[in-house]
């Protein structure tokens, strides 16, 4: 699976010696490539079984007869048995990793097993292609069923405190340290409990999350976020973190598309253009992207988002 991993990250041309950089700022950045896999697993089965049970008759002898039927039988072969026994192999080495990140990934392997029969009658020559679906498919369940009832509210609160602290503190300003705040704690253990938990202290513990980042921030909660400035801001940042953010920030638009949520876009935008002037043409394209919203706005624009994005439904205070 560190292959994987490893070629994800030489994809977004991450050096090794930047890693510990980003891991130290990012909890779950390895986590996200893990995602990111399975994510892109259960979008190309998906296409893959629809273009195939599209093809009847002449279309399929033709498909066949250009060849690509086979490459499509050595991508299933590549992309599933190789792809889906690395995330059971760190799934198996994470046992004890309890996060949103988990549950999501337990979602979409939901809907691969739901794919997996119909996709083994267009493959069934791949005899292992079965077993690696039912190993992945044991690893997800007795994952899940290891995320009830551990996480303890003193847990939650200590990493709510542990993320809080970095605001004011990484010298990369408030906006981006808010996205890395919210991001490692709505991909983490406390997205996890408050997506799952039904448990009275679910309340107590988002006003006390509330609570913590008021308390830093409150005198700048109702002013407004300067989009220029935010863009100047991003693009200060060492090379190795708008590389950082860019990637997160295109794993959750990969899995949360909807355009009702602007903020993420923001990020988005901002880390992939070199030119301020192209960033301003490129939010000006967007016109679901708000010029001028308060801090309080962007905060609760990213946090139900992330939120959403993991399968909960929770509304900033």
């Amino acid at each position: 699976m560190n292959d994987i991993i490893d070629n994800v990250k030489r994809k977004i041309k991450i050096h090794p010696e930047e890693l510990k950089n980003i891991e130290d700022l990012h909890s779950n950045f390895n986590e996200k490539i893990i995602l990111d896999i399975v994510n892109g697993i259960s979008v190309v089965a998906r296409d893959l079984n629809n273009k195939n049970k599209s093809l009847k008759g002449f279309s399929a002898l033709n498909d066949k007869i250009r060849g690509n039927k086979k490459q499509r039988d050595e991508l299933i072969n590549d992309l599933f048995i190789n792809a889906i026994e690395g995330v059971s192999l760190w799934l198996r080495e994470h046992e004890k990793s309890l996060t949103a990140i988990n549950y999501k990934i337990f979602k979409l392997s939901e809907e691969l097993i739901k794919t997996q029969n119909e996709i083994i009658q267009f493959f069934n020559d791949y005899k292992n292609l079965k077993h690696s679906f039912i190993q992945f498919q044991k690893n997800i369940e007795n994952k899940l069923q290891k995320l009830e009832d551990r996480i303890l509210e003193s847990e939650i609160k200590n990493d709510i405190d542990i993320e809080i602290e970095k605001l004011n503190n990484t010298g990369f300003g408030t906006e981006v340290e808010l996205f890395i705040i919210l991001d490692n704690l709505m991909s983490g253990r406390f997205g996890k409990w408050l997506i799952i938990t039904q448990s009275k202290e679910k309340q107590r513990l988002l006003n006390y999350f509330f609570d913590k980042i008021k308390g830093k921030i409150n005198n700048k909660m109702n002013q407004l976020l300067d989009t220029e400035k935010f863009y100047k801001q991003l693009n200060n940042l060492p090379n190795y973190e708008k590389k950082a953010i860019n990637y997160i920030a295109s794993v959750y638009r990969q899995l949360n598309p909807k355009p009702y949520y602007d903020t993420i876009d923001l990020f988005l935008i901002a880390s992939k253009n070199n030119s301020e002037e192209n960033f301003i043409k490129e939010i000006n394209k967007n016109s679901h992207i708000r010029t001028f919203m308060s801090y309080n706005d962007f905060i609760e624009d990213l946090f139900e988002f992330f939120a959403k994005t993991y399968g909960g439904n929770i509304r900033w205070n």
